[in-house]
């Protein structure tokens, strides 16, 4: 593995997963103005054209999509929870979806006059996407909680609103005298915008939990984040405890000696003089990248990785016998050094930036 590839990997996530969300949000954003354009447009041709534009930003959106998955499964180390990642990226690709299915019935459904509430769903969702935008911008750094919080409870409240105008319009629907195949398309289409604002909620409840930093290791605390580590290693990795390890920061084997040596447990006493945590062997690592840093795996599933693009040319060998009189050759070689895994599956990994 090569220096570049190394740093990639140790390294993607101030940069890659922050980007490939903005991109979408931009997307959706895009959407967003698009479909309140084409709802708000009194020439059925041009609304035509507007509502069909959008296949091709969902269509991108999709790719993005599809890029974050291949950098999950690619990266260790991720600024947020990965089942989190997961769940953002599938929520927002949803919004993506449901517009376009939105906008694909109208123009199916062959929908040429567009009532009061399909209008108000589409302000909605509008003002929805806008905070949502806002929201993943601000993910980057963390250095605004307050605006991620804001953007994140006007989204539930347009989603509340999405629900009242749901069933306002839903009682209107079935109120009046209307062909039943109009009700039919009506009811399906305000049912899609309303999912919408469901999904647009749903992204807005990963960004709040996503965008809280996790608190850095204590005394206090880091007995209650290594059960949290201990639970998320899978039950194939537990039963090999032999090979086992959990490596630490500094801080944390400093916050983990002090949690235990306050304990008056002979059991814990005894964890401390053996540096172990529930019989498994922990590992200081000085070195090791954050101050409360957390990593479980099994040791063989660590390996020792050279650049091995420019290596070759870094090996020297230099006969001494010229200067010090003696058969001796020197060898030197300038190496880039790190670390990586063989199988992701088999690493639990921990980090605050605090």
């Amino acid at each position: 593995m090569s220096l570049k590839s190394l740093l990639n990997f140790f390294q993607p996530q101030d940069k890659i997963f922050y980007s490939l969300f903005e991109q979408v949000t931009t997307t959706l954003a895009q959407m967003g103005v698009t479909f309140h354009e084409a709802i708000h447009e009194t020439d059925y041709q041009k609304r035509v054209s507007l509502l069909k534009s959008l296949e091709d930003l969902e269509h991108k959106n999709d790719e993005v999509t599809h890029q974050i998955f291949i950098e999950l499964g690619r990266n260790f180390i991720t600024p947020f929870d990965r089942e989190d990642i997961h769940y953002l990226a599938t929520s927002l690709d949803d919004v993506a979806d449901y517009i376009w299915g939105a906008a694909k019935r109208i123009v199916n459904y062959n929908m040429v006059d567009i009532d009061a509430s399909t209008k108000g769903f589409a302000t909605v969702i509008h003002n929805s996407i806008n905070e949502l935008n806002k929201g993943v911008k601000e993910l980057r750094g963390m250095k605004n909680m307050r605006a991620i919080t804001e953007a994140c409870v006007r989204i539930n409240s347009f989603e509340n609103e999405a629900d009242d105008l749901l069933d306002s319009s839903m009682v209107a629907l079935f109120s009046t005298e209307m062909d039943p195949i109009e009700v039919i398309k009506k009811k399906d289409l305000y049912q899609m915008l309303e999912i919408v604002t469901d999904k647009c909620e749903d992204a807005a409840n990963v960004i709040e939990v996503g965008g809280a930093t996790p608190p850095a290791i204590t005394p206090a605390n880091v007995l209650e984040k290594l059960a949290l580590v201990y639970a998320a290693i899978p039950a194939a990795v537990i039963a090999n405890q032999d090979e086992l390890r959990i490596y630490v920061s500094s801080p944390v084997a400093t916050a983990y000696r002090a949690a235990v040596a306050a304990s008056n447990t002979q059991a814990n006493l005894t964890q401390a003089l053996d540096f172990t945590y529930l019989g498994i062997k922990m590992v200081l690592c000085p070195g090791m990248l954050g101050k409360s840093t957390i990593v479980a795996t099994l040791r063989n599933n660590l390996i020792y990785a050279f650049d091995a693009e420019g290596d070759g040319k870094a090996l020297r060998a230099v006969n001494l016998a010229d200067t010090i009189a003696e058969p001796v050759i020197r060898t030197r070689a300038n190496m880039k050094v790190g670390f990586t895994h063989v199988n992701g599956a088999e690493i639990v990994f921990y980090n605050s930036a605090s």
